[in-house]
C-alpha cells in the first residue's frame, strides 16, 4: 500500500487511543481539522464527539463513525494498522503522536516561512523562522529521551 502520511498516522493514533486528543495543544487541534478530506473532516467529527461525550474504545467509536462519510477511510486505517503491528503501550502511542504532530507542525511553518518570504513579509517569515527553530529545539529533546 502507499505510505502512511503524518496526519493519517496521527488520525489512526487519535481513532485508537481517543483519550490522546485532551493532551494536545489548541494548535495542534487546529492544524489537525484543518487538514484535506478526509483526515480534516474525521478529526473535526473526532474533536465534537470528544467534546460531547468524551473518550471512547476504538470499538465503540467504529459503531458511532458507520455514518459518517469518512467511515471507509477509518476503517480501513485502523484495519491497515491492526494488521502491521504489535500493541504499544499509552506512553508509547502519546511519545508517537507527540512526534508526528511536531512534523506536522514543522511541516506548517515552512510552508508559511515560503509564503512570507514570497510576500517579503519580514515579520512573518522571523516568527515562522523562531517556531521552526522551537519545533527543532522540542524534537532534538524528544530523541535524547529515548
Amino acid at each position: 500500500g502507499t505510505p502512511t502520511s503524518r496526519a493519517e498516522h496521527a488520525a489512526r493514533l487519535l481513532l485508537s487511543q481517543m483519550s490522546l486528543w485532551e493532551q494536545l495543544s489548541e494548535a495542534d487541534h487546529t492544524l489537525l481539522c484543518a487538514q484535506p478530506a478526509p483526515i480534516g473532516p474525521l478529526i473535526t467529527w473526532l474533536d465534537a464527539l470528544f467534546q460531547d461525550q468524551g473518550a471512547m474504545a476504538w470499538g465503540m467509536l467504529s459503531e458511532q463513525i458507520r455514518t459518517q462519510s469518512f467511515a471507509q477511510f477509518a476503517l480501513d486505517l485502523m484495519a491497515r494498522h491492526q494488521a502491521l503491528s504489535a500493541p504499544q503501550s499509552a506512553t508509547e502511542i502519546a511519545g508517537e503522536l507527540r512526534s508526528i504532530m511536531l512534523g506536522i507542525s514543522h511541516d506548517a511553518y515552512a510552508d508559511l516561512a515560503t509564503r512570507a518570504a514570497r510576500a517579503n513579509d519580514v515579520d512573518g517569515l522571523r516568527r515562522a523562522n523562531d517556531a521552526i527553530k522551537r519545533i527543532s529545539v522540542e524534537r532534538a529533546a524528544m530523541r535524547t529521551d529515548d
